[in-house]
């Protein structure tokens, strides 16, 4: 699926030099392909999404048949599919919390790990929330023994706001991503 940047810039923040874009608009495949990482156990033991997910998404991507699925993964916040030179690799979530937003980044193609791209589609995210959504505040849940985002949040400037069960939260507010950009 082509993307005229021009056309439908409200549903792109445009590709970079390394080919990483965001994408609002969710496609049938898209939807599939998001259920086949949500499955696999490497990918899911990193991520809060709750049990049954992927039969969810399924069942109503199968049953809807919609030109677009994506008022269904929007619903709760800003979804995006992250894309690698237009092909699905991973998915972005910004859900409002009050006058902050949870974000939400998953490389689901584990053949993408560790190559950088979490980290410019977070970049491209916070830039989004801080600068057009204008939301106060940017938190994360990070299970404790994902080492790699934990690592990556840290590094872009994020900070602990407190250990939960089995995750960590961790914040960034409007000061501290100016600090990060200058």
């Amino acid at each position: 699926m082509g993307y005229n940047l021009l056309k439908h810039n409200e549903e792109m923040i445009a590709m970079d030099a390394s080919g990483i874009s965001l994408c609002r608009e969710v496609g049938f495949d898209d939807a599939m392909g998001i259920a086949d990482w949500l499955e696999d156990p490497e990918v899911r033991m990193h991520l809060n999404e709750l049990p049954g997910i992927s039969e969810t998404i399924r069942e109503k991507a199968l049953n809807c048949r919609l030109p677009s699925y994506t008022p269904l993964f929007s619903s709760r916040g800003r979804f995006f599919v992250i894309r690698l030179n237009g092909k699905a690799i991973g998915y972005a979530n910004l859900l409002q919390k009050g006058p902050a937003h949870e974000v939400v980044i998953v490389i689901g193609r584990k053949d993408m790990w560790g190559k950088g791209y979490g980290k410019n589609a977070l970049n491209r995210l916070l830039s989004h929330a801080f600068l057009e959504i204008r939301t106060d505040k940017v938190l994360a849940k990070i299970k404790s023994r994902n080492s790699r985002s934990l690592n990556l949040f840290k590094h872009i400037g994020f900070s602990e706001c407190g250990p939960g069960e089995d995750t960590v939260c961790l914040s960034m507010d409007f000061s501290g991503f100016m600090k990060k950009a200058a």
